[in-house]
């Protein structure tokens, strides 16, 4: 069965909208012996993030305050697995609310062959150099000074359009992989600021 249509009915249009996500509460696989639920990350653009801090924040949250994973004053902790591996949850709790959500998340890495990349992106923007991390998903993080590029939400519709084009000419220009399984990128843009 086509199970990427689920994704699609609840994210794409009439119901859904861009920046929307869905995340699968599952039993989990028996892997991670310690973990409560598997938990399944689906984002618009057929993307399956291995981890996702957000959503996993949103995740935790639900489970205490829906009663799936029975909440313990002042803090709780749980585990919950992902594609990525194990997540440890730990939640400060106060009147059957989740507070705050601490996250350890999956081993995170920067390569050597990964820094200081150099991506030629089209439209009239020109060469620019860029870092690849991987954290749960692959970040291409660029210095917004290399385009001249203020970072305030004035120029939030340009930073998206930059953005989005920077992070295809990253993927197609400097693939990359999980050293241990199967999840190419890079899936998120990032701009920094140097000042």
């Amino acid at each position: 069965p086509d199970l990427d249509a689920i994704r699609k009915l609840l994210l794409l249009e009439p119901r859904g909208y861009p920046c929307q996500n869905a995340n699968y509460v599952l039993p989990p696989t028996g892997q991670h012996p310690t973990a409560a639920y598997g938990v399944v990350i689906a984002e618009q653009g057929l993307i399956y993030p291995a981890m996702s801090g957000h959503n996993m924040i949103c995740v935790a949250t639900a489970l205490l305050e829906s009663g799936m994973v029975q909440m313990s004053e002042p803090v709780t902790a749980f585990d919950l697995e992902t594609p990525a591996g194990l997540v440890k949850v730990e939640a400060k709790c106060s009147h059957g609310k989740a507070v705050q959500i601490k996250l350890r998340n999956v081993p995170s890495f920067c390569r050597p062959e990964d820094m200081d990349v150099e991506v030629d992106v089209p439209g009239g923007v020109g060469r620019l150099s860029l870092d690849v991390a991987y954290g749960g998903m692959f970040y291409a993080i660029v210095d917004a000074a290399q385009l001249g590029l203020d970072l305030k939400p004035s120029n939030g519709r340009e930073i998206c359009r930059l953005g989005e084009m920077i992070k295809v000419a990253c993927r197609e220009q400097h693939p990359v992989n999980h050293p241990e399984f199967h999840y190419p990128g890079c899936d998120i843009l990032v701009f920094t600021d140097s000042q």
